[in-house]
């Protein structure tokens, strides 16, 4: 999950993690909707970190560890009206590291919290119109957590129109309300850092032919 390649690291072997998750499912309206639950740890032990006998030197020697929590609603309310909806809860945290005060910190890039939620209606079986949005909890760009990266909210639209029972014109909007937020963050030192940002309000054209 690196976002860059330094000559530090160039040298590196992969980071490997180990995930173990426990979930349940159940479903309502009659099968119509299901509802999703599960809890999730992935645990770190060959985390990049800095030698502790020499810093500046990088090694593979740092633990940490995730514990979440994830909820999803997926199906139909009603004949017509479709929903998809899920909830996660992470709590990303250095066990170890070549660098002291980092230990117990939230580990960069990791939200606390983060929501989705999209709709769809059909009103005939030629229109069709669907909104939504995600919600990021704010992240740190840094380990030490002194780069903070704002949390955000970005609301998108669709309206779909079937020309023929073999063809369909769909209109996609992203981004709607033109949001600046952040894919990720690189971040080493204060002279030594940058920011990804994610793409403005765009317009999708789409046209789908089944033959």
């Amino acid at each position: 999950e690196a976002l860059t390649l330094t000559a530090k690291t160039a040298g590196l072997g992969p980071v490997k993690a180990k995930t173990y998750e426990a979930g349940a499912k159940s479903e309502l309206l009659g099968g119509r909707l299901l509802l999703t639950g599960a809890l999730v740890r992935t645990e770190v032990d060959n985390a990049q970190t800095n030698d502790p006998d020499n810093p500046g030197i990088t090694v593979l020697n740092g633990d940490q560890r995730v514990d979440g929590l994830e909820r999803g609603a997926t199906g139909h309310l009603t004949r017509r009206w479709e929903i998809d909806a899920g909830y996660t809860y992470l709590d990303g945290r250095t066990i170890a590291s070549g660098t002291a005060a980092d230990v117990g910190k939230v580990m960069p890039n990791v939200a606390h919290n983060a929501l989705n939620l999209w709709t769809e209606y059909e009103f005939s079986d030629q229109w069709e119109v669907g909104t939504g949005g995600n919600w990021l909890d704010h992240r740190y760009a840094d380990s030490a957590e002194q780069a903070r990266i704002p949390g955000y909210v970005v609301w998108n639209a669709m309206v779909s129109y079937a020309v023929t029972p073999d063809l369909k014109l769909q209109l996609n909007g992203r981004n709607l309300l033109t949001k600046l937020y952040y894919d990720g963050a690189y971040y080493t030192s204060a002279s030594e850092n940058h920011v990804i940002p994610a793409p403005g309000r765009s317009v999708l054209l789409t046209a789908r032919m089944r033959f």
